[in-house]
């Protein structure tokens, strides 16, 4: 999945008028090749499974991403895929 990443402080989130902004904490952090993979909790649904994205990693080190742990995501409604769940009725409303 594609994201733009704001590396910039939480607060900055009040200043955006954007939709399809979320604030997230990094759980999980997987270099794979010339990518890396973060599972990322986002702050207003704790109790959602994380979203998954695959960040190229020049951006990923570039941004400053790899020295944070909180940060804010913008999902393009182009750039999103919908898979079906891998374990039907695993995670809330599945």
């Amino acid at each position: 999945m594609r994201a733009f990443v704001v590396a910039a402080p939480l607060a900055l989130a009040l200043l955006l008028a954007t939709a399809n902004v979320l604030a997230g904490r990094a759980l999980r952090r997987e270099p794979a090749r010339d990518s890396v993979r973060l599972d990322l909790l986002v702050l207003d649904a704790p109790e959602a499974p994380p979203l998954r994205l695959e960040l190229p990693a020049y951006a990923y080190y570039r941004l400053g991403i790899d020295r944070r742990r909180e940060f804010l995501v913008q999902l393009k409604p182009e750039w999103l895929h919908l898979m079906p769940d891998p374990i039907p009725g695993a995670h809330p409303g599945g």
